[in-house]
């Protein structure tokens, strides 16, 4: 049999493919612009093609320096996506050890955000969004948190049960809103979410009042990924939580672990 890859206009025709997508999205950009769309972070209309590619193209806003994805895909493709996911980060993380030094990150940046990992009171109920394999709802239980997740992959939710940990396959805006917690943490997730304007109104929602959100994303281009539909400066980070009414504790900006030229910006909130 004949394998098509092995047809030698195989690539110079999938080259012309993907160069004729990237151009479709060059004009589709040009027309995102020309209906007069606003910033959903700040509502500038001061918004400029930043790039395009053969999948997305990214739109500027030059007031807060926001960076977004103008042609998201459809949430049941996302949906779709994050079930390859789980294969994607069991190979980057191999071994128990592996996690444990995740977990140790983890809590070091706890520390540098002054957040204390001991219930403030008995009972006190934690909310993790995109829990992942439950490593740190884990380790919150243990520590006396009433803990709870959510997550979109269905293989990490049936581990996290497995291990005897409280976790939903849901979506954000799927959470009732009389379920209210004392701390919310939500680790690289703003920057995959259709609409984040909603997501951390829904967030202010579910917390008690003078409830802590744990936010951390990443604020630097390299992080570019085709699941990352919004790129925050920290300009626009900032802007983005201040207009709606969170007060900023604490702050944390370090470089990623596994790779220097990732930058991540951790924020401890406090909903007013």
């Amino acid at each position: 049999k004949v394998k098509l890859r092995d047809n030698k206009l195989f690539y110079p025709i999938v080259y012309f493919y993907r160069r004729l997508k990237k151009l479709r999205n060059y004009f589709k950009a040009k027309k995102f612009l020309k209906d007069s769309h606003s910033c959903p972070v700040c509502n500038s209309k001061d918004l400029s093609l930043d790039h395009y590619t053969n999948i997305y193209f990214y739109i500027k806003c030059n007031d807060c320096q926001l960076i977004f994805v103008g042609n998201p895909p459809p949430i049941h493709w996302l949906e779709n996506f994050y079930q390859q996911q789980f294969l994607n980060q069991r190979q980057q993380f191999h071994s128990e050890d592996d996690w444990n030094e995740w977990l140790n990150f983890k809590l070091h940046t706890f520390k540098c955000l002054n957040f204390s990992p001991n219930p403030p009171y008995p009972g006190a109920k934690i909310l993790e969004i995109g829990s992942s394999e439950g490593i740190l709802l884990d380790y919150f239980k243990s520590k006396g948190w009433k803990i709870k997740g959510i997550e979109l992959n269905k293989e990490l939710v049936k581990k996290s049960r497995e291990k005897g940990l409280d976790v939903e396959y849901k979506r954000i805006e799927e959470l009732e809103d009389e379920e209210k917690y004392d701390v919310i943490l939500a680790f690289h997730v703003i920057e995959h979410l259709p609409n984040p304007v909603l997501a951390i109104e829904k967030i202010s929602n579910l917390l008690k009042k003078g409830g802590i959100l744990i936010l951390e994303t990443p604020v630097s281009r390299n992080w570019e990924s085709i699941d990352h539909l919004y790129f925050f400066s920290e300009q626009s980070l900032f802007r983005f939580l201040s207009r709606r009414n969170w007060a900023v504790l604490s702050r944390y900006k370090y470089q990623d672990g596994r790779h220097k030229e990732f930058i991540n910006l951790a924020y401890k909130l406090q909903k007013l």
